[in-house]
């Protein structure tokens, strides 16, 4: 019971971004573990450890401990477990760009998730094969995997994951260069997140939408929507996301009638969420 509290701790403070303070409670779950010999809490912990490390993009590291926890996790017959693991693996790899790595491993999550008849996890698994589908510029597959993903968690009821799917289907359209579209989607994801009380996607979908604005060159828009991204993350206390919101309203209030300024604006890219 004390362990899985502390791996519940370490959760929580890895979304919040303090790693230290998550490892240490990662450690105290990992010796409770071996004291106590409980495989299925070695292999949590290791799996939070991996979750930290690639939080942190020690991606090499990241990718041993997931590998060692799928591993642990099979061992213990924690089923959801092991497809989380395999699946967080698929996406460390993803980013590594190892992307037939990152499908195979995503891939078996999903297989496990539909042997244990867990459509929540079956979405996640879907949205992440949308991703590394993105990746690679693949955007027929992506927005596949996507569209599957939306009406998998509207048949549940899975509001958030309804969310990440339409905000990951308007970035694909952004990609794609379907603006219109793209905003649709963004502005429906939007309402989704504020319902929810969802903030970080809330400002991950405004960013989009901002970003959607500048590759259309409407910088009075893609003003508004960073300026409402910038608060956001001061409310929540993302600094850093403050920081840069600050630079790009900035940039776009100065771009406001000054054609040639317009270049200096610098798109980011659409955002996707897992």
């Amino acid at each position: 019971m004390l362990g899985r509290l502390r791996t519940e701790q370490a959760r929580f403070l890895i979304k919040l971004g303090n790693y230290a303070e998550a490892m240490q409670m990662i450690t105290i779950a990992l010796d409770l573990a071996h004291t106590i010999q409980s495989g299925a809490l070695e292999a949590l912990a290791v799996y939070h450890m991996g979750e930290a490390l690639w939080q942190q993009g020690h991606y090499d590291p990241a990718s041993r401990h997931l590998q060692r926890a799928a591993a642990l996790a099979h061992m213990a017959y924690a089923r959801q477990l092991e497809a989380d693991s395999l699946r967080r693996l698929g996406r460390v790899l993803c980013e590594q760009g190892r992307y037939s790595d990152a499908r195979a491993y995503v891939k078996q999550s999903l297989t496990l998730c539909r042997d244990m008849n867990d459509r929540q996890r079956e979405g996640r698994a879907l949205n992440d094969l949308g991703i590394i589908a993105d990746s690679q510029g693949d955007y027929m597959s992506s927005r596949d995997y996507y569209e599957q993903c939306l009406r998998l968690a509207r048949e549940i009821g899975d509001r958030p994951g309804e969310g990440n799917a339409l905000l990951n289907l308007g970035a694909v359209c952004t990609d794609q260069g379907h603006y219109r579209e793209a905003q649709t989607y963004f502005e429906q994801a939007l309402i989704i997140c504020r319902e929810s009380g969802d903030r970080r996607n809330e400002a991950i979908n405004l960013e989009n939408l901002g970003d959607n604005a500048h590759r259309q060159g409407d910088v009075i828009a893609a003003s508004a929507y960073y300026e409402q991204t910038l608060r956001l993350c001061r409310e929540i206390g993302d600094r850093q996301g403050g920081e840069f919101y600050a630079g790009q309203s900035g940039l776009a209030r100065t771009s406001v009638g000054q054609p040639s300024a317009r270049p200096f604006i610098q798109s980011t890219g659409p955002r996707h969420v897992d």
